[in-house]
């Protein structure tokens, strides 16, 4: 069986031992081979840095409240940073990994669609990620009350009582940490919208694929940043809407708030730290935020996150290069392989606390806890 704690996933061992392959060079548990100190002469400090525009001439600034945008150029004699960058590609998954952690992959060569394998965990639940667009059928995630997707696209009222938190074992009792009931009795929260975070099989024709390399002195190929998504509910399912990108010196390069393709049900507050407001007032959309990615990220940059899958399908992306923190610090146990998750590893490895209840998560301070998983020991 499959079990949850606060700070784990566990997955029992999957049928095929190649299921989650590995480089000869990443051992486990977690990365042991960490980087030279004569390489690690980054900036890199115990807590978030703020946004703080670097004037480089000729590369465009974009900096308001709502989304913060700094397009940096990379010397090609910058030997210090492409030794780095050659020492973190040994650290990226390989075609297998991507797979089978989900990753959007081309489902043949003329690149119109992308296929995502199921997650073990899709697999042991049964749950599809991606089913035909005319059925509406749909399970809240939060109480789990099977409803079905308004035909008008518009938000439909449907009284929603859940609880925050998954129950987890106290003594012989498995019991809700948001609020200390036993399993079983009515949810601690309420609200106004039945969500889900199951998606239509059309956007798996939607995705594409970062650029390739402009030629031999592209500073683009050379770079490597961490990206983190948060997250909100719309009418047909979860969408991204707001991205930040931050370099290995704690730079937010991009951070922006984007408005979701379809209406707006829940901003997910308590986790994306997005409110109704701030994603009414905002003018850009993901076609906006990828033309802006993609002046600093090409399909030779390394891209860092924590389940990096989530994010890149959110972003209709698909992309080859990835260090993904989760699976770098994944072991093997006796009830199958264990994946932390990243406050887990934050905390740990880190001495940092994020994700804190009060402010929700907050995509800057995730991408930076990734990088720093990733350059330090």
């Amino acid at each position: 069986m499959m079990g949850y704690t606060n700070d784990f996933l566990f997955i029992p061992p999957p049928m095929s031992p190649m299921a989650f392959p590995r480089s000869p060079d990443l051992p486990f548990p977690g990365p042991t081979n960490r980087l030279s100190q004569s390489l690690l002469h980054l900036h890199i400090v115990g807590s978030t840095p703020q946004f703080t525009p670097i004037s480089v001439s000729g590369s465009p600034i974009i900096s308001d409240w709502m989304c913060r945008f700094q397009q940096q150029k990379i010397p090609p004699n910058d030997l210090d940073t492409k030794s780095l960058t050659t020492v973190l590609r040994g650290m990226r998954l390989t075609e297998d990994q991507l797979k089978a952690n989900s990753f959007p992959r081309w489902k043949d060569g003329d690149r119109t669609k992308v296929v995502v394998e199921p997650s073990f965990y899709d697999f042991m639940s049964g749950r599809r990620e991606f089913i035909p667009d005319d059925d509406t059928r749909r399970r809240c995630v939060r109480c789990h009350a099977p409803y079905r997707l308004p035909t008008d696209g518009r938000k439909r009222v449907d009284f929603c009582i859940h609880h925050t938190k998954p129950p987890v074992y106290s003594s012989d009792l498995r019991i809700h940490p948001c609020c200390g009931r036993a399993q079983g009795v009515a949810g601690c929260q309420h609200s106004e919208s039945h969500v889900t975070d199951t998606i239509r099989e059309s956007v798996l024709l939607e995705f594409q694929a970062t650029p390739e390399p402009t030629g031999p002195g592209d500073p683009r190929s050379d770079a490597f940043y961490a990206l983190d998504c948060e997250f909100v509910y719309t009418t047909v399912g979860k969408e991204a809407a707001r991205i930040t990108v931050v370099d290995s010196y704690g730079n937010e390069v991009m951070d922006c708030v984007f408005r979701p393709e379809h209406e707006l049900v829940d901003p997910n507050t308590r986790y994306s730290g997005l409110t109704g407001e701030e994603i009414a007032h905002t003018d850009k959309k993901l076609g906006d935020i990828r033309e802006m990615l993609f002046k600093m990220v090409n399909s030779e940059t390394l891209l860092i996150g924590h389940a990096l899958e989530n994010d890149l399908k959110a972003l209709r992306i698909v992309h080859d290069n990835v260090i993904d923190t989760s699976v770098l610090f994944s072991r093997s146990t006796a009830e199958g392989r264990c994946f932390q998750s990243l406050k887990s590893l934050a905390r740990e490895q880190l001495d940092m606390d994020i994700q804190s209840e009060a402010g929700g998560h907050d995509s800057a301070e995730d991408a930076w806890a990734a990088m720093r998983l990733v350059l330090e020991d």
